[in-house]
């Protein structure tokens, strides 16, 4: 027997398949050096200390596997404020560099900071080109403040070490600023975006009526509704006067409240579009004149908070009648009636006036008079009816307040051309729509945050969806799809959904009780998708599934609990469980778990993809010649961290020529077969530490390695360093056995025997014994015979050959003779050999 090294770093290390002599890496395998040594392999599942090195807890995670951009939502307390929230970037790409790379953070300023305390419903960042908006949707303590916020247009730049801000919006398509991003027909106090659960963002998809678009689904499973922005369009502060507003120390009208701010625009429901219900947060600032002293000023680039935030509190529009002359005076105060609204006198007018001002509280009605006609008295001391041709209206007052309702906050000084604003960076502008109430949803409970863009590969429940540009979320004990499409607006249900979801009721046998806690689709047409909802549940055991009936047919079941201690310790590599896990994500068959528990406050990182099961990533050697007949006998591995990595998968393929067409797929196997011989893609598999005597190779082979990962074991990828292999040449005897040249007939003479004699004997007998012969030239077996089979044509002999004795039992004795009658002389040049198999 013959040991050899395959060599695969001996050979050009190529990405991309071809018969040309060198080893390919398909897939995520690289090479690496782990201990000084070259190795090759996928990622090993790696641990990011979050809080050890940059003092943040892990909130949730985003990975764009075509920017490398891996982006990671954190905090310096559990307990959030509207302050407190970090980005962070890393570069990560495990084709170059395995280990991520922090860039910097940014500060997310998100509502009022005194006021909101955010929960965490979705993450994600649209990319495009060198444009970074992250996105972040939240429930709310300060409902009005829960919804849809970005932070538009960032760079790579924006991300410092030690970290910038991104302030609410102060105009339009501001980079670097955040918008809050609302329906116009409910912005601002009419904010109804507060009970989020998910969100999606189809940024990988070809289409570009779907790829700048982004989702958020509202509502709850009995009366679920999705919304959706458009990040394509630059964003804009909704309710911008800029430059427009007044301010007055003396009173416009008679009667309380009285209003100090004036401005030419409509503030109700016209061009600037606020709430027909008083209560929008808006904030002041300097424009061509300063804002009045008296009422605090917001300046861009700062926090906005109780102190610079105000709220609309009442509203009134000023109109100049043309009237007959008075019969009698009016007294300020009283009121008038035209066109179903009333209208209250500004100030006192004396009779015989033949113009005067009404005012009336646009936020409640926003109707006009009729354009001649006849104004009726309501209350309060004027002619009973003023018969008028025509009226102008005015300039629009209004009051604004430091609470909702609360006093009017007086200017004490009489400016122009300042500017106001909604707050927060309310914006409106890149609204899409929003569905109506959808069909409600059943199937355990609501779990939040396991929304997520996909493009199904296979897809048996409904196969509609394959190829097609989807939202994938999950309840506690179901999962969901319905395609992008579905989703118009106003539309009330989801054709392609089934309403019901595919149940998960696990295998009933080793899995059983899943209650999913996280979860995501991994499935978004990237490289390394595994088209399988990944799913948390019992702790940290992850759960694969296809989007197929029944709940039992799982793909996998890997991970579990650790209380490993990782902060500080720098591991090399890891498992991809925790004590808990408190954030899951999966792109491009990428898994990223984050844990806040003490000593596990980071991020795991776990390479699911390139596990064995899905063909994506592996090792193919060069294609290899050896003698013709020969047979494979054992295969092993030389590794690195033998002790904390998963197992491989062998394979094997032959053929009679270099160039046969078996060498010409650049495809893997596929699976992770428990016993050798099983075929796959037109390979053979192998089994490392076992007799692999039954395959025959030769005259020309090649190998592939695939990697074990989705276990219950260490969770983590094989370092391979190199294959050996062992094998039996054509002609090799037993190390028992020495050809006896003097009892072997010589040439073509007849009766035709080959002899050996025993040089090593056995522990305790001498077994079945096998004679093949081998055709020297093209290594095909001509003949194989047993000593139990073809026991006629054996001899054995105890005096050198003297006399030969027809076969009994095989004296286990140093020197005894066997010799094998070849039934017909052979034609051509024959190899011999004797073996105990």
């Amino acid at each position: 027997m013959k040991t050899s090294l395959a060599g695969l770093q001996n050979y050009t290390l190529q990405t991309t398949y071809s018969n040309n002599g060198n080893t390919t890496l398909l897939g995520r395998a690289f090479q690496k050096s782990i201990n000084s040594q070259n190795v090759l392999g996928p990622a090993l599942t790696q641990w990011l200390d979050i809080f050890t090195t940059y003092a943040l807890y892990d909130l949730d995670q985003y990975y764009n596997p075509n920017t490398g951009h891996l982006f990671v939502l954190a905090s310096p307390s559990t307990t959030l404020t509207a302050t407190n929230l970090w980005v962070m970037l890393f570069n990560f790409s495990a084709a170059t560099a395995w280990v991520p790379t922090y860039v910097g953070k940014v500060n997310l300023n998100l509502a009022n900071s005194a006021a909101s305390t955010p929960t965490i419903k979705c993450f994600d960042v649209f990319e495009s080109g060198s444009f970074i908006t992250p996105r972040v949707s939240v429930t709310g303590s300060v409902l009005i403040e829960g919804g849809t916020y970005i932070a538009y247009n960032l760079t790579t730049a924006s991300f410092t070490v030690g970290g910038s801000t991104a302030f609410p919006a102060s105009t339009s398509s501001q980079a670097g600023a955040m918008y809050f991003l609302q329906d116009p027909n409910a912005a601002g106090v009419n904010n109804v975006a507060t009970s989020a659960w998910g969100g999606a963002l189809p940024q990988f998809s070809s289409s570009s009526s779907v790829n700048t678009k982004i989702w958020t689904a509202n509502g709850t499973f009995a009366a679920p509704q999705m919304y959706s922005w458009d990040l394509g369009i630059a964003p804009a502060v909704a309710g911008t006067i800029l430059n427009g507003i007044n301010s007055q120390t003396t009173a416009y009208t008679g009667t309380s409240p009285v209003a100090y701010l004036s401005t030419s625009s409509d503030v109700d429901t016209g061009s600037i579009g606020y709430a027909t219900l008083l209560g929008d947060q808006v904030v002041l600032m300097a424009g061509t004149g300063s804002v009045p002293t008296g009422l605090t000023a917001w300046v861009n680039g700062t926090l906005q908070t109780t102190s610079n935030v105000y709220f609309l509190r009442d509203t009134q529009q000023q109109f100049t009648f043309t009237t007959t002359a008075l019969a009698s005076g009016i007294t300020a105060g009283a009121t008038y009636s035209n066109n179903g609204v009333t209208w209250t006198c500004a100030i006192t007018y004396t009779s015989g006036a033949t113009s005067i001002i009404l005012t009336s509280p646009v936020s409640w009605n926003g109707t006009n008079p009729t354009a001649s006609g006849t104004l009726t008295l309501v209350s309060g001391t004027g002619p009973a009816s003023i018969t008028f041709s025509a009226y102008t209206a005015g300039n629009y007052f209004f009051n604004v307040s430091t609470t909702t309702g609360g006093a009017a906050v007086a200017p004490t000084s009489a400016t122009t051309g300042f500017t106001m604003m909604r707050a927060f960076g309310i914006c409106t502008s890149n609204f899409s729509l929003k569905t109506g109430t959808l069909t409600a949803l059943t199937g355990g409970a609501l779990v939040a945050n396991t929304m997520n863009y996909c493009k199904p590969i296979s897809s048996p429940a409904n196969t509609t969806l394959q190829g097609v540009d989807c939202i994938a979320w999950q309840s506690s004990t179901a999962f969901y799809i319905v395609k992008i499409s579905d989703l118009t607006s106003g539309t009330t249900t989801w054709p392609s959904l089934n309403t019901a979801g595919i149940i998960n009721t696990g295998t009933g046998l080793d899995v059983t009780a899943i209650t999913t806690t996280f979860g995501e689709y991994s499935g978004q047409g990237l490289a390394g998708d595994i088209d399988n909802f990944i799913l948390v549940t019992n702790g940290s055991t992850y759960v694969a599934k296809p989007y197929k009936v029944p709940g039992s047919a799982l793909t996998a079941v890997f991970g579990g609990t650790t209380t490993t201690y990782y902060e500080g310790q720098a591991p090399v590599t890891i498992q991809s469980g925790a004590a808990a896990l408190t954030s899951f994500h999966t792109n491009g068959g990428w898994l990223f778990a984050g844990t806040q528990t003490t000593g596990q406050r980071g991020l795991i990182i776990m390479d699911v993809g390139s596990d064995a099961t899905f063909g994506f990533t592996g090792v193919i050697s060069p294609v290899y010649s050896i003698l013709p007949g020969t047979t494979l006998k054992y295969l092993q591995t030389l590794e690195q961290l033998f002790d904390y990595t998963d197992s491989m998968n062998f394979w094997i393929r032959s053929a009679s020529t270099s160039s046969s067409a078996v060498f010409t797929p650049g495809v893997l196997p596929l699976g992770a077969p428990m016993s050798n011989g099983v075929t796959s893609n037109g390979w053979t598999s192998l089994k490392e530490a076992l007799d692999n005597s039954a395959i025959t190779i030769g005259p020309y082979f090649q190998l592939a390695t695939t990697f074990d990962i989705l276990t219950l074991d260490a969770n983590t990828p094989a370092q391979l360093v190199d294959l050996i292999y062992s094998y039996l040449p054509p002609g090799e005897s037993s190390d028992n056995w020495v050809l006896s040249v003097d009892n072997t007939t010589q040439g073509t003479g007849s009766p035709s025997y080959v002899s050996w004699y025993l040089q090593t004997a056995y522990a305790s007998s001498v077994p079945t014994l096998y004679v093949r012969l081998i055709d020297a030239v093209s290594g095909a077996v001509t003949g194989s015979f047993n000593s139990v089979t073809n026991a006629a044509n054996f001899q054995y002999s105890t005096n050198g050959g003297t006399s030969w004795n027809s076969l009994g039992t095989i004296p286990n004795t140093v020197g005894a003779l066997v010799r094998y009658l070849v039934a017909t002389t052979p034609s051509t040049i024959q190899n011999v050999s004797i073996r105990e198999s």
